[in-house]
């Protein structure tokens, strides 16, 4: 193929060992982009060598739902509805497998973390490729984001539930459900304000998030979008946060 073409986008779908290699196969031919597929690197020696391959083409990686309409309009909401209090996620199936989606999500929207800490009680198995492990995000926007990660279940887990001075918003079923709570004068009790479901304009669904990222970049490069709704330098963050996880467990 790259004797008779040139691409503009080149999609790579592999595992973190094996990306820099094919990515270091268009050298000589580079794109103007890759799409590349999470999670980009499992280890730091991934991710220098990613790094240097890559060469500072642009790229955007597949945590699709940074693309996801209802996701931007969930976190959009939030940000401008109060002040987010607490965030607390309850996950399976592995912290780079799927913990890694809320927290580029928590990044995008939330900004830098200051402060990472080990939750006591963890009951993941260690010894696993990509354990399901426990830890609190501090953010410098001054609240705690809570994942507590759970082995031991035989269904798909992925939830998050914001606290904040105006009321309850969550994510349910991987971000296929979303569901408000707002507080209510007299709902159960006379003169308390207690939060009750309100209901909401969209349907439960699928996650979407694909088409919209291939719009993204083919947006980006013909300059109608200023810049990439995840990007390399963002998933590389999603990384760093992990591994930083990763080894308060490694200590031990």
């Amino acid at each position: 193929m790259l004797s008779q073409v040139q691409p503009d986008i080149v999609s790579v779908c592999v595992s973190p060992p094996f990306l820099s290699e094919v990515v270091s196969e268009f050298i000589d031919k580079p794109p103007k982009i890759f799409f590349l597929e999470k999670p980009v690197v499992d280890n730091p020696n991934n991710l220098l060598k990613l790094l240097e391959v890559i060469n500072k083409i642009p790229a955007a990686v597949n945590y699709h739902r940074c693309w996801d309409p209802i996701h931007i309009n969930f976190f959009e909401e939030i940000i401008g509805s109060g002040k987010v209090v607490s965030i607390r996620v309850i996950y399976g199936n592995g912290m780079f497998n799927y913990a890694s989606h809320l927290i580029v999500l928590l990044l995008r929207y939330f900004g830098k973390v200051s402060n990472i800490n080990r939750l006591p009680g963890n009951t993941c198995d260690l010894l696993k490729l990509d354990p399901s492990l426990s830890f609190v995000l501090e953010f410098e926007r001054g609240f705690h984001a809570f994942f507590q990660g759970v082995d031991d279940i035989s269904y798909d887990l992925l939830e998050l539930e914001a606290v904040t001075d105006v009321g309850i918003f969550s994510l349910k079923s991987a971000g296929c459900r979303i569901r408000q709570e707002l507080p209510k004068c007299n709902a159960f009790y006379p003169d308390y304000k207690q939060l009750v479901d309100v209901p909401l304009m969209h349907t439960d669904k699928q996650v979407e998030g694909l088409a919209q990222a291939i719009n993204n970049i083919v947006n980006y490069l013909d300059e109608v979008d200023e810049g990439l709704s995840c990007d390399l330098s963002l998933s590389l963050d999603v990384f760093k946060l992990m591994w930083k996880v990763k080894e308060l467990y490694v200590e031990d």
